[in-house]
């Protein structure tokens, strides 16, 4: 029984741990427009790609959104960043199973 308890009081620990903060991912989408420019109104003159990046997020027990418009070179900053993360994420547990650390995953809460 004492096995069970430890284990009961280090997972409480864990998830107290990765819920310390007021927002918590829900989901991202990204929206991509092709915008005309226009002279007159039936004369397109060009266009531009816009993208619009859209956070969910869980706070005080609803989902909440923000938006963010991306160009091209903002959208391969965040891929970079993305990436960077990932990596810094394998490294971690590469590490972490190394020193025989138990890993505990994040618990999504869709109810926040």
């Amino acid at each position: 029984m004492e096995r069970l308890e430890q284990v009961i009081v280090t997972m409480t620990r864990a998830l107290d741990l990765m819920t310390e903060f007021d927002k918590s991912f829900h989901e991202a989408r990204i929206l991509t427009d092709l915008r005309p420019l226009f002279g007159e109104p039936s004369d397109i003159q060009g266009a531009v790609i816009v993208h619009t990046l859209r956070v969910e997020y869980h706070e005080r027990g609803s989902v909440k959104s923000f938006f963010v418009t991306l160009g091209s070179d903002e959208l391969r900053e965040l891929e970079a960043v993305v990436d960077r993360a990932i990596s810094k994420h394998d490294a971690l547990r590469t590490f972490a199973e190394g020193a025989n650390l138990k890993l505990y995953d994040v618990i999504r809460d869709d109810q926040g």
